[in-house]
């Protein structure tokens, strides 16, 4: 795996492993990082100056033929210091127990999954899970490193029914299609005694927000590697037990 990061200057080119002031500053629009493999993107974290999609998109190429490079080079070290391989013994064959907990719980979870309401699904999921502790009991006395590995499987067993529903039903597990979105609602002046409050809703996700206004001697004063610097706007969130 290898790893760049990406500036992008006004003048239209793109910089490998750009100082704070070339990608964010004056002259500079963007600050990158992918991380790679030889045939793969694998992680992009950006900040940008509003670029085009042609152009992030050149940026991220920029990137992987860069990474490549130091991939080659972890190669060829590798070639000449590394160590021989570890043998490891084969990893156990777990799909005679896969199957049998699908015949357990397999109804119960598919069932689970089904229902669009967040609080109902969850329990009905964990109702699965005890179900599946009762039922091999008998085996956490008797084997409890196999009794664990089994309860393992239930993961195994939830993303395996999950992943089916979305890819032969079209139907992700709040009820959405593959092309729908969650509904989407924001509304602002929420709380009159603030200096600013909004309310965003996303299905049943929601958060309030509200703005306290200060003066420059509330700026934030940041002493960090980078140099001393001011921040002017903080955030700070919390949620709810």
């Amino acid at each position: 795996i290898g790893a760049a990061r990406v500036g992008y200057s006004n003048d239209g080119e793109y910089i490998l492993n750009p100082t704070v002031s070339d990608a964010l500053g004056d002259e500079g629009n963007l600050d990158l990082v992918v991380a790679a493999t030889q045939d793969a993107v694998m992680m992009v974290e950006s900040e940008a100056k509003e670029l085009t999609e042609e152009q992030m998109l050149g940026a991220v190429m920029f990137a992987h033929e860069e990474s490549r490079k130091v991939i080659g080079a972890i190669i060829d070290l590798a070639e000449q210091a590394a160590k021989d391989p570890w043998e490891l013994d084969p990893v156990e064959d777990k799909s005679a127990a896969l199957d049998e907990l699908r015949s357990v719980i397999g109804d119960d979870i598919a069932a689970a999954y089904k229902l669009t309401e967040k609080s109902a699904r969850q329990d009905a999921v964990n109702a699965a899970r005890a179900k599946a502790r009762e039922h091999y009991a008998d085996l956490a006395e008797s084997d409890p490193g196999q009794y664990m590995g089994i309860l393992k499987l239930v993961k195994k067993l939830e993303s395996d029914i999950v992943r089916k529903a979305i890819l032969k039903d079209g139907s992700r597990i709040d009820g959405r299609k593959t092309d729908e979105v969650r509904p989407i609602e924001a509304m602002v002046g929420l709380l009159p005694r603030t200096h600013g409050s909004a309310l965003f809703t996303r299905g049943e996700t929601q958060a309030i927000c509200t703005t306290t206004l200060g003066t420059k001697d509330a700026e934030q004063m940041i002493d960090g590697l980078e140099g001393l610097s001011y921040n002017n706007f903080m955030l700070h969130y919390n949620f709810p037990p």
